[in-house]
């Protein structure tokens, strides 16, 4: 790890690419999951112990968790059996209550509606949706090729992605309550009217819940496209993202190319952005690509040391993340090693911070003074997100791999 000096820190704090150091003391608590969704740990900066959960699903608001409590199966009567859902209290981390649904189910490709109150569970017979607040339980049975993809927050609406042949593939639509698959495809809009084609890279859901962001890959060659899903209407968006020649050798292996998605806190603008130089800007509103930008880390200056800056991403391994600071000035870019501060009025990017790090996930506190990363994939750092300082680093944590949630302790 490469710490700043007293005098890069004096510099680099009047560089306007976030709050200064210092500022925030307060604990926060962070939700890291562990790699493979087999653990969730919840670390409290101002407190020693840590809080370990099973891996699950976590509600929006961050006070519970919903996990596996085994399976059962009745020999005797030959039926299906019986799944438990345990459900947590986050901040104690103690066992709330346990649900007890019909069936065996698996939390394997299941999922959960934005605010994550009803719960889809998957079996090779079809799905099951949960009411967690009342413990309604809903069977949905599907034939062919069907992978979840969304559920709406009133838990009427179960979106699927049909898959076609190759990499071809159709948005299905199912009403939960009855259990009927509409006859039609979503209606897709924008320039891609017929089946889509591509691979999921990442996705982001809107605060409301009403509209689903992801981030496809292709297999041709082209620049990949966000697929705007309306939860509450039921039509998808297709947004291609501007081609750029430098970008070429990319798009092919968009997997490897460390894209990620970000919202901003007006949800007026989304952010897709690639490690290894590209940063587009979305207006979620007209559906259409507002500003487009290639990223190159700044070239070091005589009064920055070099290990600050680096020329151009190198080596990036694959995972993107990105994350927009609460004013909705700055796009922070994971890059091949530290972090890209990026102006979101011009798409222009300030000098490397953190470079001697390979960042794999980011988090904006809520107050905008705190950049929570998962460091090296065994530690989670909270840094400066003006001039890069590393405030502390958690260690302990093991194989971590994303953070779910930010909160302010209490």
């Amino acid at each position: 790890m490469k710490r700043l000096l007293v005098a890069a820190m004096l510099v680099l704090a009047g560089c306007g690419t976030g709050p200064a150091a210092g500022q925030g003391a307060h604990g926060y608590r962070v939700f890291v999951e562990r790699m493979g969704s087999t653990e969730l740990t919840i670390v409290t900066t101002s407190a020693p112990t840590p809080v370990s959960l099973p891996g699950g699903f976590l509600t929006a608001d961050g006070s519970q968790l919903f996990s596996s409590g085994g399976q059962t199966f009745d020999h005797s009567s030959g039926s299906g059996g019986t799944t438990t859902m345990n459900v947590y209290e986050t901040r104690s981390g103690a066992l709330a209550r346990k649900l007890q649904l019909t069936g065996q189910w698996s939390w394997v490709d299941g999922g959960t509606s934005p605010d994550g109150r009803w719960v889809a569970l998957t079996s090779p017979k079809g799905f099951l949706v949960v009411n967690t607040t009342s413990g309604k339980q809903y069977p949905v049975t599907l034939k062919g090729h069907f992978n979840f993809d969304a559920l709406s927050n009133d838990g009427q609406h179960l979106f699927f992605i049909e898959t076609l042949v190759g990499s071809a593939y159709q948005v299905r639509l199912v009403n939960v309550f009855s259990d009927t698959l509409q006859v039609d495809p979503v209606a897709i809009k924008g320039p891609e009217v017929s089946a889509m084609s591509g691979y999921k890279l990442t996705a982001v859901a809107s605060p409301g819940g009403d509209m689903l962001y992801s981030l496809y890959g292709r297999t041709d060659g082209r620049p990949p496209f966000v697929h705007a899903l309306n939860l509450d209407q039921g039509f998808a968006y297709c947004i291609d993202l501007p081609a750029m020649a430098s970008q070429n050798p990319n798009y092919a292996d968009a997997a490897a190319s460390g894209w990620a998605l970000s919202l901003d806190p007006g949800h007026s603008k989304l952010y897709a952005s690639s490690a290894l130089g590209q940063v587009a800007a979305i207006d979620t509103n007209q559906y259409t690509v507002v500003r487009s930008a290639g990223l190159t880390a700044p070239k070091a200056t005589s009064f920055l040391p070099p290990f600050i800056v680096d020329a151009a991403a190198k080596g990036f391994e694959g995972l993107g993340a990105s994350a927009v600071d609460p004013s909705g000035r700055w796009l922070y870019v994971a890059w091949g090693s530290g972090f890209l501060p990026v102006d979101t009025t011009t798409l222009k990017p300030a000098a490397l911070r953190d470079s001697g790090d390979h960042l794999t996930n980011l988090a904006m506190s809520s107050d905008g003074l705190h950049l929570f990363a998962v460091s090296n994939f065994n530690s989670l750092a909270d840094l400066d997100p003006g001039t890069g300082i590393r405030r502390a680093t958690i260690g302990g944590l093991s194989e971590p791999w994303r953070i779910l949630r930010v909160e302010a302790a209490a």
